[in-house]
């Protein structure tokens, strides 16, 4: 029974060993598939952002020139 352990715990070493002489070369994988994505992420983001400030702009500028520029309601009030 001891020696059954014994193996299990010396593959264990031997693939721990190896897991952590390889990790470097498993991040850089890693980071080599999915930066591309996450950078494409961060563009889109930035586009849906930037698309919500302008129409945030537009509305405020349009309010704004509505408050300036405002018509007469009525016929009342209109110039003859």
């Amino acid at each position: 029974m001891q020696s059954v352990v014994d193996h299990s715990l010396k593959n264990f070493e031997a693939k721990y060993r190896y897991f952590a002489e390889q990790i470097d070369l498993m991040d850089s994988l890693f980071k080599a598939t999915f930066s591309p994505l996450v950078r494409k992420e961060r563009r889109e983001k930035w586009r849906a952002e930037k698309k919500l400030e302008r129409r945030s702009m537009d509305s405020r500028a349009v309010s704004a020139i509505i408050s300036i520029y405002s018509l007469p309601r009525s016929r009342t009030h209109a110039l003859k």
